[in-house]
């Protein structure tokens, strides 16, 4: 009896040691597929200030790369790129008032009144970036607002000096989209408005948490991850630091004359410089490799025409109001602090509104990736990409 027993206690622990080695052996197959997977797989951290291009470059390759938008997520950005249009619209009227550019009829400063009431708190704030004071409704006014935002912005549209203003746009303080989004008027403001591609990438919403975009590239994954650049979001970039294989580090040229929301007396190019030089000593991104995005070089070229880099930056002693002199130095200034820290930086002037110059610029990226450091490619303050 003994013996029957033992060997069914012999027969059980056998039977039990088989499960846990067909167990274990199936935990190192799935980690060795995870690893072999893990290797097709490159995680890309896109860093930089609020407003410098990063939502928009993602777009960009979505269309590109991705399968785009869906039907859904088009109808839902509709509200977003009409308040960018509203924005814009009321930015020209308060700056056409309080530059006296030409005497303001009575009917176009109460329209602007009227406008501000439509304006919602997440508007007004985008406005603030760009002026200090608004023009709203007196104390006295008693008169609520009849007329709907869309009978306004009409009303204002076919108004003549609005019209006339259009033309000296250059001199104003706007968002970097508001001539695109000026020229598609009356299409937005339209009944069937859905937003096609182009719409959705000149939007401008400003980035909350984090957003992970996966571009498949044959046998290999790219997962980009965007974070968002104000300062409030900033504290949730650290969690993101882990397994990058190469960071693009993005700032905005245009903003050389801009100020933060959060601080009027800090210079946003200045902001970024600052930034660029902290993640630089990040011990976490010390194997990766980094990309410098010089990016809105369109709408740079256009400005520096008008103010001149001096006015912002008093250590710069180049030639006045010239686009090329100006890119130099705004570049030495985020390569020059970073070779403290690394050997080699690659960096680009970009455009990330153009679709060659995102193609070209990420098919560059994509090489450096999968063919490591590459010297002769790429060097630091490399040809600017026209």
């Amino acid at each position: 009896m003994l013996d029957v027993f033992l060997d069914v206690d012999i027969c059980w622990r056998d039977q039990k040691e088989r499960e846990i080695r067909r167990i274990n052996s199936e935990i190192e197959r799935q980690i060795k597929k995870d690893k072999r997977e893990a290797k097709k797989q490159y995680k890309i951290l896109l860093l930089g200030a609020g407003e410098s291009g990063k939502s928009t470059f993602i777009r960009h390759m979505r269309i590109i790369h991705g399968e785009g938008f869906a039907q859904k997520e088009r109808e839902e950005a509709r509200e977003i790129v009409t308040s960018n249009l509203v924005i814009c619209v009321y930015l020209i009227l308060v700056q056409m008032e309080h530059n006296k550019m030409e005497e303001s009829s009575q009917a176009l400063l109460e329209l602007t009144r009227t406008l501000f009431t439509h304006l919602t708190p997440k508007e007004e704030k985008e406005i603030s970036q760009y002026v200090y004071e608004f023009i709203q409704p007196e104390q006295s006014d008693v008169e609520v607002a009849i007329s709907s935002k869309k009978e306004v912005l009409d009303d204002i549209w076919h108004h003549h000096q609005f019209r006339e203003t259009l033309g000296s746009l250059t001199v104003f303080k706007l968002p970097d989209s508001a001539l695109y989004f000026l020229d598609h008027f009356q299409r937005i403001l339209g009944e069937e408005f859905v937003p096609n591609s182009e719409d959705m990438i000149r939007m401008r919403q400003a980035t909350t948490g984090v957003q992970e975009t996966c571009l498949p590239f044959g046998d290999v994954n790219f997962r980009l991850v965007d974070v968002g650049g104000q300062r409030s979001e900033r504290r949730k970039w650290i969690h993101c630091f882990e397994d990058v294989s190469s960071l693009i580090f993005i700032a905005s040229l245009a903003e050389y004359n801009l100020h933060l929301v959060e601080d009027s007396s800090v210079n946003r190019l200045e902001e970024s410089i600052a930034l660029f030089r902290t993640i630089l000593k990040n011990p976490w991104l010390q194997q990766s490799s980094v990309i410098l995005f010089l990016n809105k070089k369109d709408i740079f070229d256009e400005k520096i025409q008008y103010f001149d880099l001096a006015d912002s930056f008093s250590d710069y002693h180049g030639k006045y109001c010239d686009s090329i002199e100006a890119k130099d130095f705004i570049l030495d200034k985020f390569v020059g602090t970073g070779k403290r820290h690394r050997t080699t930086i690659y960096s680009h002037i970009t455009i990330a509104t153009d679709p060659d110059n995102v193609r070209f610029v990420f098919a560059a990226v994509k090489h450096t990736i999968l063919s490591g450091i590459v010297d002769d490619i790429f060097s630091s303050g490399s040809d600017y990409l026209q």
